[in-house]
């Protein structure tokens, strides 16, 4: 069986979590949050990832 590496990048790819859901998670409790700002960050999160993914498309491209 031939095993296949993946390209470096693969290795690198990191999806954040918002610090607001981190700061909920880590005090345990459901603070009074403004979603439109989690909903930013995640945004924000979305796009690099997917900026990440199109880097990776490009590199097994090549």
């Amino acid at each position: 069986m031939t095993r296949r590496t993946c390209p470096a990048s693969l290795d690198t790819l990191k999806i954040s979590v918002p610090p607001a859901v981190k700061l909920a998670a880590a005090i345990r409790a459901r603070p009074a949050l403004d979603p439109d700002i989690i909903a930013a960050e995640i945004f924000e999160d979305l796009q690099a990832a997917l900026a990440q993914f199109a880097e990776i498309a490009n590199d097994l491209r090549r």
